[in-house]
């Protein structure tokens, strides 16, 4: 998701701030190495994340922490999980728990969910209408309602 942020998903458009903290592989051995791997997410979370600005199972220590930093920031924060939420549901402000206990559907509806969200970020701060196509267009629709995240999916024909 966060190529397709930095980069353009639907249309061109200046690139909007995002990063992958899974990607730095020095980050993530320097980090590990002085402080342990429970805080690889969390150290990257305090050094670059601002207000404003956006594991399966969600029982991974390390996303824990780094949720728990984000929190501490009084940063909102999204989760994609599995079929529970895990712990991560609890610690998210947001919670998005695809309805399946099997890892590879988990991980393909997060492909499409973080299409979805990609495309509504684009739409939203770049106010264009998206130029995806194709047989069937799929719409996410996201409200923030008291803290609850409501996604809605329609496949028109």
């Amino acid at each position: 998701m966060a190529a397709e942020l930095v980069g353009r998903f639907a249309f061109d458009r200046p690139s909007l701030p995002s990063i992958a903290l899974s990607v730095n592989t020095s980050s993530i051995t320097a980090i590990a190495n002085d402080y342990g791997l429970d805080q690889v997410f969390s150290c990257q979370i305090e050094a670059l994340a601002r207000p404003g600005r956006i594991s399966t199972s969600g029982n991974s220590a390390n996303v824990l922490c780094a949720f728990s930093t984000a929190k501490e920031m009084d940063l909102q924060t999204v989760a994609l999980t599995g079929k529970t939420g895990g712990k991560l549901k609890d610690s998210a402000n947001h919670c998005i728990c695809v309805p399946s206990n099997e890892t590879p559907r988990i991980q393909e509806y997060h492909g499409m969910i973080s299409h979805m969200l990609s495309e509504l970020v684009e739409q939203a701060l770049c106010k264009r209408e998206s130029r995806v196509s194709g047989s069937q267009r799929i719409i996410a629709e996201i409200r923030f309602q008291e803290f609850k995240l409501t996604v809605s999916l329609l496949f028109l024909g």
